[in-house]
C-alpha cells in the first residue's frame, strides 16, 4: 500500500513538471525555441567544452580526497588527473540516471577507485565518503556567496531580499551541522544519524590529518559551482541576448539550488525551466529572453556529457570490474 502511494506521488510530480513544461513552452512559442537553437550550430561544440573546468575541478577536488594523493605529493600527474577526471564523468553520467536522487552513480565512485588505485574497499568508501561531504559543503558555501552576492550588489525587492535570507541562514545552518551535529547522532538510535555520524568522523580525521587539502578541495568546489556558469553565458551569447559572466555564475548557482529544491520532480522536468525565468526576470532583473533555449541547450549539454560517461565506462571500465550473472 505505502510502494503504491508513493508511485502515485511521483507520477503525479512527473505530470505536474511536464504541465509546466508545457506551459512554458506554449507561452514561449515552439517556434521561437527552434529558431532560437538553429542559432548554435558550430557552436555547440564549444558550450560541450565548457563543461570541461567544472569537471577538472570536481576531478581535483576528489583526488585530493583519496589517499592516493598521499603518494603523490610533490610531483603533479596529469596521468592520473585524467583518470580522476574520467571516474568524474562516468560518476556524474549514472548519477543523471535517477530521475530523483542523483545517487546512482555513487557506489560507482568507490568501485572505480578500487580498481584504479588498486586499493581496498574500505578506502575507497572512506574516501568516497569524504568527497561527498565535501562537495556537499562546497554547494552549500556557494549558495552562502550567491545569497550575499544579491544582498550585497543587487536592488532586490523585499519579497525577494526575503528569499535571500532564508537560503543564507538554512546554508549557514546546515554547514554548522558538519561541526556540531555528530555529538547528537552519536546518541540517537536512528540509522541515517549513525551513517552520518560515522561519515563525519571521517571527514573530521580528515580535516585534522590534511586541513589545507581539505581547504583546497572546498575551495575548488565553490569555484565549480560558479565556473559552470560560463556555460549559461556562452548560450545566451549565442543566442543573441547576451548577458554578463557573473549573471551567468549567478544563473548556475541558482540552477542548483532549484534543482536541489525541487528533487521531487523527475529529472527537475517544468521546475527549473520555471525557476530559471522567475530568477532572471524577478531577481537579476535581466529580462527573460531566450531562458528556455538556453535552459533546452544546458539539458542537451548535460545530455551528450552523460553519453560520454557510458562510452567510458563501457570502453575502460566494463572490462575491468566484470559482474558475474548466476543463472
Amino acid at each position: 500500500m505505502q510502494n503504491g502511494f508513493k508511485l502515485l506521488l511521483k507520477l503525479l510530480f512527473a505530470l505536474l513538471g511536464l504541465f509546466a513544461l508545457y506551459t512554458l513552452f506554449a507561452g514561449y512559442g515552439f517556434h521561437n525555441i527552434v529558431v532560437e537553437l538553429k542559432r548554435v550550430n558550430i557552436h555547440f561544440v564549444w558550450i560541450l567544452l565548457t563543461f570541461t573546468p567544472t569537471l577538472l575541478c570536481y576531478a581535483l577536488a576528489w583526488w585530493l580526497c583519496t589517499s592516493d594523493h598521499d603518494q603523490a605529493m610533490g610531483r603533479f600527474s596529469f596521468a592520473k588527473l585524467y583518470t580522476f577526471f574520467r571516474m568524474t564523468v562516468i560518476s556524474i553520467a549514472w548519477n543523471n540516471l535517477t530521475p530523483f536522487l542523483k545517487v546512482a552513480g555513487e557506489p560507482l565512485k568507490a568501485l572505480m577507485l578500487k580498481q584504479e588505485l588498486s586499493g581496498d574497499m574500505k578506502s575507497a568508501i572512506i574516501s568516497t565518503v569524504i568527497y561527498n561531504y565535501i562537495h556537499l559543503m562546497g554547494t552549500l558555501a556557494a549558495f552562502v556567496l550567491a545569497a550575499l552576492w544579491l544582498l550585497l550588489l543587487y536592488p532586490l525587492t523585499a519579497l525577494v531580499a526575503v528569499g535571500a535570507w532564508v537560503v543564507l541562514v538554512a546554508s549557514l545552518l546546515l554547514l554548522l551541522l558538519f561541526f556540531v551535529a555528530p555529538s547528537w547522532f552519536k546518541v540517537t538510535k536512528k540509522v541515517w544519524a549513525q551513517k552520518w555520524y560515522r561519515g563525519m568522523q571521517e571527514l573530521n580525521a580528515f580535516f585534522k590529518t590534511h586541513p589545507r587539502r581539505a581547504a583546497v578541495a572546498i575551495l575548488l568546489e565553490v569555484g565549480a559551482r560558479f565556473i559552470e556558469g560560463i556555460t549559461f553565458y556562452y548560450a545566451f551569447w549565442i543566442l543573441g541576448p547576451a548577458i554578463s559572466l557573473g549573471s551567468g555564475a549567478l544563473i548556475e548557482v541558482a540552477r542548483t539550488l532549484i534543482d536541489t529544491i525541487f528533487f521531487f520532480v523527475p529529472y527537475q522536468i517544468g521546475s527549473r525551466e520555471q525557476g530559471l525565468y522567475y530568477f532572471m526576470s524577478e531577481v537579476l532583473l535581466i529580462g527573460s529572453e531566450g531562458y528556455l533555449a538556453a535552459a533546452m541547450l544546458y539539458r542537451l549539454v548535460e545530455l551528450l556529457w552523460a553519453a560520454i560517461g557510458y562510452f567510458w565506462w563501457v570502453i575502460y571500465f566494463k572490462r575491468r570490474c566484470p559482474v558475474a550473472v548466476k543463472e
